[in-house]
């Protein structure tokens, strides 16, 4: 017996048909101009993403140059901040033609990222046993590891790893009580090993230096985890980053003992600009970085990922753990240099726990920095400051590593400047006596324009597009028509807006914003659907609470679609 459909289906499948093919065309002028309006409707994620896309086209041509000339380290931190940057702008779902431009450039770090590891496990096949970069442990395996790893296949982007942001007081970090149990757990493992190895060979000459140079700052720095309510061993990081020099800069542009980029800085409340730099600040750091690994451990509840997050962001390691399926940092697939990161730490933190066991006990650990901290109207000339203290000015900038220049700007009315042990009240008594007077000192504003060397292919609309500066703008500055054809090699003005803004009120006034106590504001922004107060402050680089605060939003208060923010100053 066959099955056979019955005839009304077909009078109904026909009735349908026909309804269709009567009202098709009516709906589709209506559904075309729809989106052509949808098209032609400008989007700050497209400003943004283009931004994004410009510069990683920059990086990723650099870290060509250096893959030609075989110096694959810098080409390798190139081309992990040129991923990370591309992964979080296709996030954000820009249009069509950015997107398709931000998948090229994958496809290119991709092309590149590979011929750098394979030229690493090439280099790590030709070690001898033993060798610190391999360890005692099996060769064989190490670089059998590494090229299954560079085998693996090109990957299409994961959906957004969604991360509370620094600040939000949803953020699981910030509801954790201070940690009881005060010990981060040394972890058996060859790669463990490696580094042991390595610090107690040939590496030990360096690793001395650094535990000289510890003494000055670790027992303050001890001091102020165990105020933040993390473990004081996470001091030990600080080996890893810098060696404890406060002066330390990376490839990548990481600055300070804990070797923070400028971005989180700004999150953290890090001030950075031409006059003072407090990533360099081994008080103010060591908070920030407190906070931010705290937050780092509320996302993922393990020190090892915490730390690996530290390293390679924490956008990086929680779409490896969507992608592989586990949260076993020794397990996870990850970056070369995060893979030994953690591992790193861990033999850092197993000398310091029995230093006469791996023959450092013996080594002359330098004295705390003594030193008074005293509150003086700024700016502050601190060659005048080191002459009423009676000492060099290299000793005042030893002690005030944040400074950049030979003054020191205040925040607020006041600034607060470390001086040598002994000498705080000698200086204060003297000028409440008023027999002596530390000189006023002007501290101009950062440049109001940049200044930018064209290079091959670039226009006015991209450079743009990269300053956030209309075309129009940079024409007028460097009066030059919109429609000229950019020389390569001819030095621009870029004006920057924001900072000019500013500068062109006089000292003293204030604007209808802060005169009522509201957030000053530089910018505002149009809330796309189904974007999330994370997502924004995240694109401009401040807190979910500033974001609140400037704009009046109550914690049960929801974003809606075509809603205008104010976006507040960073930092």
């Amino acid at each position: 017996m066959t099955n056979r459909t019955p005839r009304s289906a077909f009078v109904a499948l026909g009735a349908a048909v026909l309804l269709l093919t009567v009202l098709a065309p009516a709906a589709r002028p209506v559904a075309a101009a729809t989106k052509a309006r949808a098209k032609a409707r400008p989007t700050q994620s497209a400003h943004d993403a283009g931004k994004v896309l410009l510069a990683a086209r920059k990086d990723v041509a650099a870290a060509q140059g250096h893959c030609a000339a075989h110096r694959d380290e810098p080409a390798a931190v190139l081309l992990e901040k040129t991923e990370r940057s591309v992964d979080l702008a296709l996030a954000t779902k820009p249009e069509k033609r950015i997107r398709d431009g931000l998948k090229a450039v994958q496809k290119d770090v991709a092309r590149l990222d590979k011929q750098v590891t394979a030229r690493r496990v090439a280099a790590l096949a030709a070690l001898p046993p033993g060798h610190p970069l391999i360890g005692p442990a099996d060769p064989a395996e190490v670089v059998a590891d590494s090229i299954a790893f560079a085998a693996l296949p090109p990957t299409e982007v994961a959906p957004a790893f969604e991360l509370p942001l620094p600040g939000d007081e949803d953020d699981p970090a910030y509801a954790l009580p201070a940690l009881d149990d005060d010990a981060i757990a040394v972890e058996e493992h060859p790669l463990v090993d490696k580094w042991l190895d390595y610090f107690t060979g040939r590496g030990r000459p360096t690793f001395e230096r650094w535990l000289e140079r510890s003494g000055q700052y670790v027992d303050a720095m001890k001091l102020i985890l165990e105020k933040e309510g993390v473990p004081t061993d996470l001091v030990h990081l600080v080996f890893v980053e810098s060696g404890f020099n406060p002066q330390a800069r990376s490839v990548a542009s990481a600055v300070g003992p804990w070797q923070f980029i400028r971005g989180t800085a700004n999150i953290f409340g890090l001030r950075v600009n031409s006059w003072v730099d407090e990533r360099k600040d081994p008080e103010a750091s060591t908070i920030a970085a407190a906070r931010y690994l705290k937050h780092l451990y509320g996302l993922f509840n393990s020190w090892p990922l915490a730390l690996a997050s530290y390293n390679a962001g924490e956008g990086a390691v929680g779409r490896a753990i969507k992608r592989q399926g586990t949260r076993d940092f020794w397990a996870l697939r990850l970056p070369e240099e995060t893979r030994n990161y953690v591992p790193k730490f861990m033999a850092v933190l197993a000398i310091s726990r029995d230093p006469s066991r791996y023959g450092f006990d013996q080594v002359a650990v330098a004295a705390p920095l003594a030193f008074d901290e005293v509150s003086l109207p700024g700016p502050v000339d601190l060659r005048a400051l080191a002459a009423a203290c009676e000492t060099d000015l290299d000793v005042i900038k030893h002690l005030n590593p944040q400074f950049l220049r030979h003054a020191a700007p205040p925040r607020g009315d006041a600034v607060m400047v470390r001086v040598p042990d002994g000498a705080g009240e000698r200086l204060m008594a003297s000028l409440a006596a008023g027999t002596l007077e530390l000189p006023k000192v002007a501290v101009p504003a950062d440049p109001l324009v940049l200044r930018h060397k064209v290079r091959r292919g670039e226009s006015l609309k991209g450079l743009g597009l990269r300053y956030g500066v209309s075309p129009a703008t940079i024409a007028k500055k460097n009066r030059m028509s919109k429609s000229a054809r950019l020389r390569v090699g001819r030095t621009l003005l870029i004006p920057q807006a924001d900072v000019a803004m500013r500068e062109a009120r006089p000292a003293g006034t204030k604007t209808a914003a802060s005169a009522s106590g509201a957030a000053k504001s530089t910018q505002t922004v149009k809330v796309r659907k189904g974007q999330t107060l994370s997502e924004i402050a995240v694109a401009h680089g401040v807190t979910v609470a500033a974001l609140r605060e400037a704009n009046g939003l109550s914690k049960s208060q929801s974003l809606q679609a075509g809603q205008r923010l104010r976006i507040p100053r960073a930092g």
